[in-house]
Order: structure tokens, then sequence, then C-alpha cells
């Protein structure tokens, strides 16, 4: 087989309960035609002293050090960094959160899949376990399984299911990779692995997905992507609005394909209205929030074409949010009640 060489990337912002677990899941597995670089962004918790530590404990780690400026950030410059000093011959890019892990034996097998199919990226499977708990909470294995060689139907498959969002559930040959500057979109903390995802699959020429899981994410109350506050709501369609161009540029979908994802991004919606309602935040509270969504002028394109959608999509659009808030709620409570 042709030999892969890893470069893991892994954003590191106070995460000093959990890095040593990602680093040995790392450092553990039987493949070792490895790199990993440890970004810290700016963390205040003892983080940087541990990374110090565990580059000077395994001479494969290499450690950069920046002002907190977010994940995205962190990624990208670490990528600059391996492009530079780390980047060899038939090299691959993974990506690890600090507080997550690889499964056993997981690089051989995805060293394996990339070697057999001559594929430049690789889609797999996700656990999710509890944090600190032994116990598994659900697999993101994905709805597809197979090779896609088109842009249309890659765009396709990933675009439609947010679960293949995530970077780290994807091996990415750096011949896919640039040094692209998302400068004006580092203060984003949610959608950013799906904006560095579609730049690696307009590149592409096979991803295969596989349903193996090869990746553990521990759901962390803490983490940003687990942030159940009232902010965490208010919906920044940044992201969405630059894919939504971004696939009309590259024109690969005909107009029934793009009503499709209009209808699509419109169920999105939906359920962070939905997830919004069911707060435990006052009904004014909740009310002027949405007020903020509606106006937001991505949502507002898609919602002018998918209003009548359903009963929460028509309630919010015609802006009677306290009947769709009250609705939701009985909905909720009234299924919580059948359930017992």
């Amino acid at each position: 087989m042709n030999e892969v060489n890893f470069i893991i990337i892994v954003p590191v912002y106070n995460a000093v309960r959990y890095l040593e677990r990602a680093v040995s899941s790392v450092a553990g597995q039987d493949y070792d035609r490895w790199r990993l670089v440890l970004i810290d962004d700016g963390s205040v918790d003892g983080s940087s002293e541990l990374c110090e530590r565990l580059s000077r404990e395994n001479d494969r780690i290499r450690v950069l050090h920046q002002e907190n400026s977010g994940q995205l950030s962190a990624r990208t410059n670490g990528i600059r960094y391996a492009r530079i000093h780390l980047e060899t011959e038939n090299s691959f890019y993974l990506f690890l959160d600090a507080d997550d892990a690889f499964v056993p034996g997981a690089l051989g097998r995805i060293a394996r899949l990339i070697s057999d199919s001559g594929c430049d990226m690789l889609v797999f499977g996700i656990e999710k376990q509890r944090q600190d708990v032994n116990r598994t909470d659900r697999s993101m294995q994905g709805s597809f399984e197979g090779t896609a060689e088109s842009r249309a139907e890659l765009y396709r498959i990933v675009l439609f299911d947010y679960q293949y969002n995530s970077l780290c559930r994807k091996a990415v040959s750096a011949a896919l990779v640039t040094d692209k500057d998302y400068a004006d979109l580092y203060h984003l903390r949610h959608g950013e692995d799906l904006m560095q995802s579609y730049d690696y699959y307009r590149r592409c020429r096979k991803a295969l997905f596989t349903r193996e899981v090869f990746y553990i994410y521990y759901l962390n109350e803490a983490s940003v992507t687990n942030n159940r506050s009232l902010e965490g709501f208010q919906y920044n369609s940044q992201v969405r609005e630059w894919i939504w161009n971004a696939v009309v540029a590259d024109q690969v979908w005909d107009e029934r394909t793009l009503n499709d994802y209009a209808a699509y991004n419109c169920r999105l919606l939906r359920n962070k209205i939905m997830a919004l309602c069911l707060t435990n935040a006052p009904i004014k509270e909740i009310a002027a929030v949405m007020e903020k969504m509606k106006e937001d002028r991505f949502y507002h394109k898609i919602l002018s074409v998918n209003k009548d959608y359903d009963t929460v999509v028509s309630l919010f659009h015609r802006g009677r949010y306290h009947s769709l808030i009250r609705m939701v709620r009985l909905r909720s409570g009234i299924i919580r009640l059948l359930g017992k």
C-alpha cells in the first residue's frame, strides 16, 4: 500500500482536562506515520504549559501559540505551519478537537481505505459519548456509503445532511488544502467546519464514504458546539449564505435542486425555531430573538419561497411569535405526557 502520512491539526482552548486523552488517542495508535500540531488559542487554564510538555515528551508533536482568535483561526494557522514544515508525499490532514479522541486502530484503517480506493477525501463515522461517562449517546455514521466522483453528486450528499459538516470526520489530501485566509470570519463560533469543508469539496476528485466509526466526539456541555444558552440560538447565517452563494456560483445544480436546497435550509431554520421555543427563557425574550432572526437577509430569502413549509414556519413568517411559542411548548408537553 502507498504509505499515508497524517498531519493532525488540534486547536486547543482551555482544554487542560481533556487534552492528554486526545493526544494519547493518537500516540497510542498502531500506525506511526503521523505528526500532530497543537495550536494553543490563548488558553488561560494551563493548557499552554501542557502543550509544551506533551511536545517535549514526543518529537512528533509541534506547538504553536496565538492570542485567542477562535477555532477557525487556530486551524488556519496550524495548516499554514504544516504546509511549510510537515507536508510530504501523500500527506493527508486529520482534524481532532482537544476534548475528543480517535478510536484505537483508526489511523491504520483510514490509511488502508485511502490507499485501496485512491480517494483524496475520506468521510467516516463518529460516535458520540457523554463526557467522563463511558456511555455511547448515539453514532453519526452518515446516510451514504460508497464513492462520489462528481461535484454535483458530492454536494448533494454532504450539503443536504448537516451530520457531514464536521471536519473531524474527514481525512483530506494535502492536494485539496490551500492557504486561504478566513480572517474576516474568525469571529464565527458556529458553522466554520462547513465552510472549510466546502472549500475541500470543490477541489475533490473522488470522495469515499464509510460508515465505520473512527472518531469519538465527547459531549461537553461547556463547549461552543453544545452551548444551549438563548444567545446560542441567535442563528448566524453568514456561513449558510456563503455556502449558498458558492453553490450558485459553481453552477453544478439545476434549479430544482437549488429549490430543494432552499427547502432544506428552511427545515434547519425550523429546527432552530423549535429549539428556541423550548428554552426556559420568557416568551417576550424569545420573541425578540425571533424578530432578529426573521430580519436576517439570508433567511428572509429562504422564507420568501417556503413561507408555507408548515405551521411553525408559517407562524414565524407572519410574526406570530407568541402563538408559535405556546403551540410548540404545548405540543412538547403533550408528547412528554403520552411518553410516560
